[in-house]
């Protein structure tokens, strides 16, 4: 099934509270419908098949879900095939719905969504090609990696089943390229990546000493035809500065896995143009 176009009227809800869930354990139903602009009974019996959003209401929660405007078009019309009663008109939509589906065969799968949008999933295969031999052990790896151990079998299982790792004869864990890294990755998958990358960052800025880290943060006004440039110079001054440490000797000692994260955002209000 993909992500982009869900089958169940009820599934971009249930998903994006599962990823918000996943960045904030304290994160509950009842703060997801307020922040959706629901009361929590509403946002209960919709998911509960009791209660039909009105078109408006579906156009305000898909802009509070960042949903495409193709995604807010099929999510209105599941909706409208649950609850309508015309048998034509859900014959009709269910062509709609079907054609969408089919034409996401070129898309990435649930499963490979939740590779691309979860931080250990990459922290897990760069620790392999670290030292295969000594990470094709799920305890190894969720001991540094602070994962629990469920989670960590979890995680080596779906890296297999979407072709990303696979045992060799020695039972060593051995990383294959990417098969479907491509331009349909949802950009929510994107952003939640990021999000859970933000706050590893944050629990390391209170925990650990400032010989084991480096923060920085600089601000200054750029005009808005130039952000794209420097964008582009970012991104070629971290290959620049990780090229000469990317290949790791076999024989050295104590290596650490490292995150290096950008951020370069506007810090203004974009709809003051004074």
């Amino acid at each position: 099934m993909s992500f982009e176009h869900v089958q169940d009227h009820r599934e971009y809800l249930i998903r994006e509270y599962q990823m918000r869930l996943g960045r904030n354990p304290h994160y509950s139903q009842r703060a997801f419908a307020r922040d959706l602009g629901l009361s929590s009974s509403g946002l209960n019996d919709f998911l509960k098949n009791k209660l039909k959003f009105s078109l408006k209401r579906l156009t305000d929660i898909s802009k509070k879900l960042s949903l495409t405007a193709e995604q807010t078009i099929h999510w209105t019309d599941l909706c409208e095939l649950r609850f309508t009663k015309s048998a034509l008109q859900k014959r009709v939509i269910k062509n709609r719905i079907q054609l969408r589906i089919n034409d996401e065969r070129n898309n990435i799968t649930v499963e490979q969504f939740k590779v691309i949008s979860e931080w250990q999933y990459m922290a897990i295969l760069e620790l392999i090609q670290i030292n295969p031999q000594m990470y094709s052990s799920a305890d190894r790896i969720a001991k540094k990696l602070d994962l629990t151990l469920s989670k960590t079998k979890e995680s080596l299982k779906r890296l297999q089943e979407v072709g990303l790792l696979k045992i060799n004869s020695d039972r060593i864990f051995q990383v294959c390229e990417s098969t479907f890294v491509n331009n349909n990755i949802p950009s929510s998958a994107i952003r939640n990546f990021h999000y859970q990358i933000m706050s590893k960052a944050q629990d390391a800025l209170e925990k650990q000493p400032m010989d084991k880290r480096y923060n920085s943060s600089v601000m200054i006004g750029i005009p808005q035809n130039k952000v794209l440039s420097v964008s582009e110079e970012i991104n070629q001054m971290i290959v620049k500065i990780l090229e000469p440490y990317s290949k790791i000797d076999s024989e050295a000692k104590n290596i650490q896995l490292y995150c290096l994260a950008t951020q370069f955002f506007n810090l203004t209000n974009d709809k003051d143009k004074a």
